[in-house]
C-alpha cells in the first residue's frame, strides 16, 4: 500500500522522482520479505513464481486505468466543451456503462463456457478498447457529432466488459485449481487500484495540458504576458470546468477555455491509448499453457529419475 502510496503521489501532479524512487523500494522490499523470509507469506511463493497471474495482474492495472479515464472525463468533455449542464453531463456515463454490462454478458453467453485458454481473445478485446481511447481523441471537440461520440463510449464499456471476462477465464487458465482463490483476489485488488491510477496519474497529465493550453491561448489572446488576474482565471478554470459556460467569460476567453479542454482530452486518451500498447503485450506475455498438475510433476520427476538411473547404468 505504501508503495502505491508513494508512485500516485510522485505522477498525480508535478512529476516527482523521488517518491516514484521510494516506491520501487519499497515494492522490492515487500517482494524479498514474502519470498526469502516470510514462513507463511500473504501471498503464496506459487502465485509470486507464476509468470502469468503476475502479467495478468499487471495488464489489469494499465487497462483499468485506461478506463478510468473515460469514466473520470467523459462528463468533464460534457460539461466544458459542449456547455451541458451538469446532470446531463453525468448521463453520458450510461450509455458505456450499458455497453460494459452488455459486453460482460455477451461474451460469457456465447463464448466463455468451457474452461481453457483465452488467450487470443484477450488480446483482441483490448485491441478494441484501444482503438476506442484512439477515436474518443478524435471526437472530444465541439465539432463532433453527438451520435457518434455516444456510439464510441458504448463500444468502450462493451470492449471492457468482453476483456474483463475473457482476462478472468484466462487466469484461472493459467492458475493452478488449488490457487484460484489467491489469484482471484490479486486480480480483483490490482483492479480495484487502478481507479486510483487512473484518475491519479490521468489527472495529472490532463492538468499539466490544460494549464499550458489556457497559458498559451490567453497570451495569444492579451498579447502580451498575464496578469495575476489572467493567472488567477486559468486556476479556476481548471478546478472547475463549469466555469468555462457557467461563468462570466466573454465569447473570446470561452473559445480559449474550450479549446484549452479539447487540446487536453485528445492528449489523455492518446495517453491512455498508448498505454494500452504496453497492455497488449504484457497481456501477450501471460502465455496460453496452463501449469502442470501435481500428477504431471510428479509423472515428470520419475521420468527424469528412470532416466538417471539408465545414464548411470
Amino acid at each position: 500500500m505504501l508503495s502505491i502510496v508513494l508512485f500516485l503521489y510522485g505522477l498525480s501532479g508535478t512529476i516527482q522522482i523521488i517518491p516514484i524512487i521510494l516506491s520501487a523500494v519499497t515494492l522490492a522490499g515487500f517482494v524479498a520479505i514474502e519470498y526469502l523470509f516470510a514462513s507463511d507469506p500473504i501471498i503464496p511463493l506459487a502465485v509470486l513464481q507464476s509468470r502469468g497471474i503476475l502479467l495478468s495482474c499487471t495488464a489489469q492495472l494499465g487497462f483499468m486505468a485506461a478506463r478510468w479515464t473515460v469514466l473520470y472525463f467523459a462528463p468533464i468533455f460534457v460539461l466544458a466543451v459542449r456547455g451541458l449542464p451538469p446532470t446531463v453531463a453525468g448521463a453520458v456515463l450510461i450509455p458505456t456503462n450499458a455497453g460494459f454490462g452488455t459486453g460482460g454478458l455477451v461474451v460469457g453467453w456465447l463464448h466463455v463456457r468451457r474452461a481453457g485458454s483465452f488467450w487470443l481473445p484477450s488480446l483482441v478485446s483490448l485491441v478494441f478498447f484501444g482503438l476506442s481511447l484512439s477515436t474518443l481523441s478524435l471526437l472530444s471537440n465541439a465539432a463532433a457529432p453527438a451520435w457518434l461520440y455516444v456510439s464510441v463510449i458504448f463500444l468502450n464499456g462493451f470492449a471492457t466488459g468482453a476483456a474483463l471476462n475473457y482476462t478472468l477465464a484466462h487466469l484461472l487458465h493459467l492458475s493452478a485449481p488449488e490457487s484460484h482463490f489467491i489469484s482471484t483476489s490479486l486480480l480483483a485488488t490490482f483492479r480495484g487500484f487502478a481507479g486510483s491510477f487512473g484518475t491519479a496519474i490521468g489527472g495529472g497529465v490532463f492538468a499539466r495540458t490544460l494549464k499550458d493550453a489556457l497559458t498559451s491561448g490567453y497570451e495569444d489572446l492579451d498579447g502580451e504576458g498575464l496578469g495575476p488576474s489572467r493567472r488567477e482565471l486559468i486556476t479556476r478554470l481548471i478546478g472547475s470546468p463549469a466555469l468555462v459556460f457557467g461563468g462570466d467569460l466573454s465569447d473570446a476567453e470561452r473559445a480559449v477555455a474550450v479549446h484549452g479542454y479539447e487540446v487536453s482530452l485528445k492528449v489523455l486518451y492518446r495517453s491512455a491509448a498508448a498505454i494500452c500498447i504496453l497492455v497488449l503485450l504484457v497481456q501477450a506475455g501471460t502465455g496460453w499453457a496452463a501449469p502442470a498438475t501435481k500428477e504431471e510433476e510428479e509423472e515428470i520427476e520419475e521420468a527424469l529419475a528412470e532416466h538417471d538411473g539408465t545414464m548411470e547404468a
